[in-house]
């Protein structure tokens, strides 16, 4: 991803979900948390810039799309009467991003407005449940419920609700560094893994399905992160074969049983510096660390910034 700013454009069309808006910015502005810098920025914005209503009554304002150019990535968020979004200027709009060769997603209903706008083509989306066999017609078929959430070249959407939550997913693992989107999910309390397989470690739940050996030896790894064990002692413990964990590890999470164990122990510290007022030295401690010098490299090895400087103004906006 290049060391830019994605500039994102959250499109508000009357009764639009105040949920998928949330749902948006949030993941967004923890995926800015996460990265350690502004990846993303994001503007509300309405067909003329006049404030629109909520469809739990809330009015909410923005900026005119006549005003915006260009934009990386345009979310359309649309819930009842999709066709009270079926602005003109909207459609005029979303054409011209679309030759610009931006992405754009929707959720809920706003498949209808893509509709409208001529975008769709043959790709495929998801829609509401509800709004399924109405818009199987409309689009002939193209319209897809296999998952809550889909990805279709430069058109990604999802079915509303919470399954706003899972298209933002797959759009920050797009664009974002590896592995954000994953800490996005974690932070969130979301279940999530990208199609091709985990980006980041999981929690012990996770591990258990895909492998109950793994989930044995992960539970152990995060009860002893402040006095890390060796390799050997955990396999005993786990009773899994020093060389069937190497062999698990690297097949599922594509990485040693060492390297994810210094993973595990330097996301504790991460997590300490950014939400705690704990010293440095203790942070280095509380993560298995005899040696501060030690963990200053092995951290700044790992997230491409020293310590100390980690836990400065992580707000993501």
């Amino acid at each position: 991803m290049p060391e830019r700013t994605i500039e994102v454009v959250l499109v508000l069309v009357p009764h639009f979900p105040l949920l998928s808006m949330s749902i948006c910015t949030e993941s967004l502005r923890v995926a800015n948390r996460e990265a350690g810098r502004s990846a993303f920025n994001w503007v509300l914005a309405t067909a003329d810039g006049a404030p629109v209503r909520s469809s739990s009554g809330f009015d909410m304002s923005g900026r005119a799309l006549g005003e915006i150019e260009r934009a990386d990535v345009a979310i359309v968020l649309s819930s009842y009467g999709p066709e009270a979004g079926c602005d003109p200027t909207l459609l005029n709009w979303l054409r011209r991003q679309d030759r610009l060769g931006g992405l754009i997603a929707c959720a809920d209903t706003a498949g209808y407005i893509l509709a409208r706008a001529g975008l769709l083509g043959e790709r495929h989306i998801a829609v509401h449940p509800e709004t399924l066999p109405a818009y199987q017609a409309i689009f002939e078929g193209r319209v897809i419920l296999d998952s809550t959430a889909a990805e279709d070249g430069r058109i990604l959407s999802s079915t509303g609700g919470m399954a706003t939550m899972d298209m933002v997913l797959r759009l920050i693992h797009r664009l974002a560094e590896d592995g954000i989107a994953a800490r996005v999910a974690e932070v969130m309390v979301y279940p999530w893994r990208p199609a091709e397989g985990p980006e980041a470690a999981p929690r012990t739940d996770v591990a258990r399905r895909i492998d109950g050996r793994l989930g044995r030896m992960v539970e152990l790894m995060q009860m002893h992160l402040d006095t890390p064990l060796p390799l050997e002692e955990l396999c005993v413990l786990a009773h899994v074969p020093s060389a069937t964990a190497r062999r698990l590890f690297h097949r599922h999470f594509q990485r040693s049983p060492r390297r994810y164990y210094l993973d595990l122990r330097l996301r504790r510290a991460r997590d300490l510096l950014r939400n705690s007022a704990i010293p440095v030295s203790d942070v280095a401690a509380r993560s298995g660390f005899a040696d501060q010098s030690a963990f200053t490299r092995a951290y700044q090895s790992h997230y491409a910034v020293l310590p100390s400087r980690d836990r400065v103004d992580k707000s993501g906006r």
